[in-house]
């Protein structure tokens, strides 16, 4: 059986309705709603929110934006991380014994800074507030409308980021989907477990 739709915006109630049946599905000629890079992204700041302890996705997040926080540095990070048996967010808080420049050291300590801003910051607000939250926040919103450096052929050019708009509304989806998630922290964030049984009801 195939699916045939005009615009990537249709994809995501089509999609829904798939995983909720636990249908199978390919998509051909695009990208699945919750494979879109922004989507990913902004999960997992969700989901760092959630579980601090999370990893995986505060590597995902840490230098996007850019924070000029590199490889070699999480490196360092990782290693102390592994080194005192502590997740990754809880090195953050000891930065003066992880051997990293100051410019790092400073990107690092502003990034905790900002997840701990969050975290005081989520009681209370709904699925849709709450992702409009760290999209301001967290500088993405901004990266989203800023100019885009693209390279064409062998010259370079600077193009308009013509894509801000439907990433903003695919975030918008995303949040609509699960509003009903709003009595608590628990099941505002169900959703991100694969567990979301109030937005299926």
């Amino acid at each position: 059986m195939a699916i045939l739709f005009r615009t990537n915006a249709q994809s995501r109630v089509l999609e829904e309705k798939l995983m909720r049946y636990a249908i199978p599905y390919t998509m051909v000629g695009g990208t699945k709603f919750y494979d879109r890079k922004e989507i990913k992204d902004v999960l997992a700041y969700l989901r760092l929110l959630y579980n601090p302890e999370d990893s995986l996705s505060l590597t995902r997040i840490i230098n996007v934006p850019k924070r000029n926080i590199g490889a070699t540095t999480m490196e360092h990070v990782a290693a102390y991380a592994e080194a005192q048996g502590i997740s990754l967010f809880e090195a953050l808080s000891s930065t003066d014994e992880i051997p990293v420049t100051k410019r790092a050291k400073a990107s690092l300590e502003n990034f905790a800074a900002m997840i701990f801003d969050l975290l005081n910051d989520i009681e209370g607000k709904d699925v849709l507030s709450l992702i409009e939250t760290v999209i301001k926040q967290t500088g993405y919103g901004d990266m989203l409308d800023k100019p885009s450096l693209r390279r064409n052929g062998s010259s370079g050019s600077t193009m308009q980021n013509r894509h801000a708009k439907p990433v903003r509304c695919r975030l918008y989806q995303y949040s609509m989907i699960h509003k009903k998630c709003k009595d608590n922290l628990q099941e505002r964030f169900c959703c991100l477990r694969g567990s979301c049984t109030t937005c299926a009801s």
